[in-house]
């Protein structure tokens, strides 16, 4: 029943989407000449098979219904035209245009398609034509504006090396006002497609049959390895078609790309505008969205940028063309992991935040013509944002149960270890009871020591595994966090079970226009020189000028934004080119500028020692507490006083967002805690360098400092939370011998975190009698929140007990034994 019902669903939705669309097409096959030979020359008989088959194809394998021949009525300039103000008029909500018969490039003037009549006077006459530019811009009209497609299969009668050209001319041409007009405002899609490129004459309907060809190759795999054509994807985005015919077009002889058909856009169409002939319905809803509408998708808002009055939030611009890459993925893979890489500072946050924004339908609505229909995941189609900063796989793992148990439809997700049969059971039997989900995950290189590549294997990996469920990881290649690494370790990349080759952020023009768009919003902020309309040329100037030096760092140009913000005037050409070239877009200087202005607000002068501790902090952040306090006093200059909760709070005040990143809890057991972290954790290096310091000189002084702080206050008993928590994560980054004291300590082991001590367990399990035990039994502690109960510390020392006798670990029982031995054993 349920399968006959998915069925008549899916049958009304066709035949919904043919009766919505439109397939108009153009044939002039026959021209008038005062001349009889030069009309047989010029006639061109076969074009009205080829429009046939065309028709035929667009209808019967691509998803297209009702069809309209322009030129029913004759096919002289007048006649066509009357035929495509019927085209244009109609209300279709798909359409397509083919037009095909000669084409002629007339120099400067432009390329011409030939009419019936352009030649009856026996020389070519461009009135009697229709210009390209002309057609392009009747096709833009706003008043009737739909998601189009028009094709150009017209040789050129006089040169066959013009039309790519002349497509390329009528998209790009920037003072066309039509053009430019679609471009700001258009809500619909619009491209263009030409049957040939330079230097290569291609017969006519050679390229219907580039088409058909393709679509018969259900196995075609694209450059970056998708597979469009497979069975479970409902729909094919045009540029995988494209692709595919292009591979056709290389198969045919066309050996350089320039030679081949060329397909430009105005606007994108949206990745659902042709069906997938070769779709074929499968018991599992891979496609049709889980419904989310409890709450939005993600726990920590800021860590993605999306709190309210973000730069993301003021200013949404660029990243189009990655974030159109990975909507297609998610349009055409059933399930599977993608990856976006790239180097520190790229945008890799932005963008999969982003991708989670334009899935809300308010933001949609809100943000108006200025998304690009292609790069727009389909409303309520994220499920899950995450930040692995500080993560481990099990902490992560509760996260996203914690966020999908909104989801409508959804059974209770187990409390399982995450490498457990019964975790990824249950997201099959998610996805086949509220349908199919995709989540996003940021800074998988960010975990917890020894666990990025943990979370690769145990979480994501699976997951991607799962019919239904598409995951988006960001990530650099290696993890920053990492205890001492065995050589030759395996990249995050290499780990990952990727389905396609990774979305790789870099310098390119579409980062600089995202970073100008950027710098535009911290330049136009309160009490900035460069605030309002009487300065948006200098803003728009030092905008480009900015992105064009940062070399693709996001990091490197909002500080210098915020640096020029401050100024008390506008920097003139020369003094900002200058500025530039003597560290204006240098990391280190320009971290040194905004420690030097946030030391000079009242009260914050030893802002870079508060501060220092934050690049070593670990987990998701630290409220300004005795925990930090204790850090930043390990890590002050020597002979200097110490540091207050005073002087914490007011740097945390004074912070206003460069360096420093302040974020409210939004899980349900922390809810309304605020914490703080570095904006990006390569700022770390900086503050650590700057007081000459290592990473692992600062990691063994604060864990000196936590160690003696919890023997101050009586033990382990009375340790606060985030030593008990995080105290095996900084002893692993001093070394392993560090590291086997605490494994020694079974007081401490009974009240620590096992997902942070756990994964370190292994690499010191051959020779630390303590690490083997503790790795055998913790993955069976039971968990808590907060101060652990006398009942779960009993559970965990009898674990820990029973296994150490029935093993035969002689000194964690006797250890366990002289602590409070209230067993009968």
């Amino acid at each position: 029943m349920v399968r006959s019902g998915t069925d008549s669903r899916l049958t009304l939705l066709k035949a919904e989407r043919r009766s919505s669309s439109l397939v108009g097409t153009v044939a002039v096959a026959e021209y008038h000449h005062p001349d009889a030979a030069e009309r047989q020359r010029l006639g061109r008989p076969q074009l009205a098979e080829v429009r046939d088959r065309f028709t035929q194809t667009v209808r019967e394998r691509l998803g297209f219904g009702k069809t309209l021949r322009a030129d029913r009525g004759g096919a002289t300039r007048r006649q066509l035209w009357a035929g495509l103000e019927e085209f244009l008029s109609d209300g279709a909500q798909r359409k397509i245009l083919y037009w095909t018969g000669h084409g002629v490039q007339r120099g400067d003037e432009g390329y011409f398609l030939a009419c019936a009549d352009s030649w009856q006077s026996g020389e070519f006459d461009p009135a009697r034509a229709v210009s390209l530019l002309e057609l392009v811009g009747f096709l833009l009209r706003p008043e009737h504006e739909t998601d189009t497609l028009l094709i150009i299969d017209a040789c050129s009668s006089q040169s066959y090396n013009s039309l790519g050209e002349a497509v390329r001319h009528a998209v790009e041409l920037e003072r066309d006002f039509a053009v430019v007009r679609a471009r700001q405002s258009r809500r619909k899609g619009f491209a263009v497609i030409g049957t040939s490129g330079a230097d290569a004459q291609v017969p006519a309907g050679r390229w219907v049959t580039w088409l058909e060809e393709a679509l018969a190759k259900p196995d075609f795999v694209a450059d970056d390895q998708a597979r469009p054509f497979e069975p479970s994807a409902l729909y094919l985005p045009l540029p995988y078609l494209c692709r595919a015919v292009d591979a056709r077009a290389a198969d045919d002889g066309l050996d350089e790309p320039a030679q081949r058909p060329d397909c430009r856009e105005v606007r994108a169409l949206p990745n659902n505008f042709l069906d997938n002939p070769h779709y074929h319905q499968s018991d599992r809803p891979v496609y049709t969205p889980a419904v989310l509408s409890r709450r939005k998708p993600w726990i920590e808002a800021e860590q993605f940028v999306l709190e309210e009055n973000s730069h993301l939030g003021r200013h949404f611009a660029g990243r189009w063309e990655a974030q159109s890459r990975i909507v297609r993925w998610m349009d055409t893979h059933p399930k599977g992991l993608l990856a976006v890489t790239g180097l520190a500072g790229t945008g890799k946050t932005t963008l999969l935040g982003r991708l989670a924004l334009t899935s809300l339908p308010s933001w949609r609505e809100a943000l108006g013509p200025d998304l690009n229909p292609a790069a727009l995941p389909r409303a309520g189609s994220i499920h899950a944002a995450l930040s692995c900063r500080g993560q481990s796989a099990h902490s992560l793992a509760a996260h996203l149960r914690e966020v999908l148990t909104d989801i409508d439809g959804a059974p209770p997700l187990p409390e399982e270890p995450v490498t457990s049969e019964r975790f990824t059971a249950a997201f099959e039997e998610l996805v086949g009871r509220a349908g199919s989900v995709n989540l996003l995950f940021d800074a998988l290189d960010e975990a917890l020591p020894d666990q990025a590549h943990a979370i690769a294997r145990h979480v994501l990996s699976p997951l991607a595994n799962t019919p239904g469920v598409r995951v988006i990881v960001g990530t650099r290649s290696q993890p920053r966090r990492r205890a001492a690494s065995p050589a030759g370790e395996e990249s995050l990349l290499d780990t990952l079970e990727l389905s396609i080759e990774p979305v790789v952020l870099g310098d390119d023009e579409e980062a600089r226009a995202s970073i100008a768009g950027m710098v535009l919003s911290v330049l136009d902020t309160a009490q900035s020189p460069y605030r309002g309309e009487a300065r948006q040329e200098d803003r728009d100037w030092t905008a480009q000028t900015v992105a064009a030096g940062s070399r693709g760092s996001f990091l490197v140009a909002r500080l210098a934004a915020e640096g020029l913000a401050r100024r008390a005037t506008v920097a003139a050409e020369a003094e900002l080119l200058a500025w530039l070239r003597e560290g204006g877009v240098d990391l280190r200087a320009r971290l040194a500028e905004e420690t030097r202005h946030l030391s000079e607000q009242p009260g914050a002068q030893r802002a870079h020692e508060a501060l220092r501790a934050l690049a070593v902090v670990q987990g998701p952040g630290l409220p300004p507490d005795e925990a930090w306090l204790t850090l930043a006093n390990a890590l002050r200059e020597a002979g200097t006083p110490e540091l207050t909760l005073e002087d914490l709070g007011q740097v945390c005040r004074s912070a206003d967002g460069g360096i420093v990143a302040t974020q409210k809890d939004g899980s349900r057991q922390g809810a309304g805690r605020i914490r703080h972290q570095l904006a990006h954790p390569s700022y770390g290096e900086f503050f650590l360098s700057d007081a000459g310091l290592t990473s692992g000189e600062a990691h063994r002084r604060v864990l000196d400092a936590l160690h003696a702080r919890a023997r101050g206050r009586g033990g382990w008993s009375e340790g606060d939370e985030y030593t008990l928590e995080y105290l095996g994560a900084h002893a692993a980054q001093v070394g392993p011998d560090a590291l086997r004291e605490l494994f020694e300590d079974v007081d401490f082991l009974l009240r620590t975190n096992p997902d942070v001590m756990l994964p370190l367990a292994a690499g010191l399990a051959r020779d630390c009698d303590g690490a083997a035990l503790y790795g055998r039994v913790a993955g069976s502690f039971p968990r808590a929140s907060g101060p652990l109960p006398a009942s779960v510390l009993l559970e965990r020392k009898a674990l820990l007990s029973a296994t150490a006798f029935i093993s035969h670990r002689e000194a964690s029982y006797r250890a366990l034994r002289r602590d409070g031995g209230f067993l009968p054993w």
